[in-house]
């Protein structure tokens, strides 16, 4: 092995861990601590007893805060998820043979 090849192969071992952290951070999304605590409180405020608004605004309230943080391509998933039923349970067929 040739001294520069040396040093190209010192140089890409040095460089995959910021290559992996790189790929892990690319997926997450900052949010403010102030927004995380609202959604946390109107989770909790939905939960309560004695809310003043029925669960369905406390939901509402909550989408408002985190579709903020999602992208283009998240929002058209979220379209595709609502079109397609996604959250439906798979439906079981079942054929009676008597």
């Amino acid at each position: 092995m040739t001294e520069a090849e040396a040093w190209k192969e010192i140089h890409n071992k040095m460089n995959e861990p910021a290559v992996e952290i790189d790929k892990a951070l690319s997926s997450q999304t900052l949010v403010y601590d102030e927004d995380l605590l609202e959604i946390v409180l109107l989770c909790q405020a939905a939960l309560a007893q004695d809310s003043p608004y029925d669960k369905v605004y406390y939901i509402e309230q909550v989408m408002n805060h985190a579709f903020g943080y999602i992208t283009r391509d998240q929002r058209r998933r979220v379209d595709e998820y609502l079109a397609n039923k996604d959250y439906l349970p798979p439906t079981e067929i079942i054929i009676d043979t008597n």
